[in-house]
């Protein structure tokens, strides 16, 4: 099987379980598609962003990012556009514990690219450097 044939035949990401003791229960936070990932920064602003926007805009960028990601085992959102006024006005903890979640699922932040690569040694040229003395000169 080809590495095309892998990736498209390949068993899509579960969701993640994350216990919210504000509500009793446990709820899931699936993977977004990329369409839903920029659909949701195009309306709501990047997670970037956060910090430019006024308090209101923040509680309701939370509100939609739960909304949006927190679904059943079986990956059905449990909430839609429309409960985000509701979802606004839940405690601060069970949201911000969903939207951590929901991030690490599907956000990759600045110093992620950054790290990128780091966990590997230079090299010069392509070859090793060598534990001989320079006997050059």
């Amino acid at each position: 099987m080809g590495l095309r044939e892998q990736i498209f035949s390949r068993v899509d990401r579960p969701p993640t379980k994350v216990a919210v003791p504000e509500w009793g229960m446990d709820v899931y936070v699936r993977p977004l598609s990329l369409g839903e990932k920029l659909a949701f920064e195009a309306q709501a602003g990047a997670f970037d962003d956060l910090g430019e926007m006024d308090a209101a805009k923040r509680v309701m960028w939370f509100a939609k990012f739960v909304a949006l990601v927190v679904c059943d085992e079986a990956k059905v959102r449990a909430f839609s556009e429309s409960d985000e006024e509701a979802l606004a006005h839940e405690p601060a903890t069970a949201l911000e514990r969903l939207v951590l979640a929901g991030m690490r699922l599907n956000i990759v932040r600045a110093e992620d690219v950054d790290a990128l690569g780091k966990d590997s040694a230079p090299t010069l040229n392509g070859s090793l450097p060598s534990a001989s003395p320079d006997i050059s000169g």
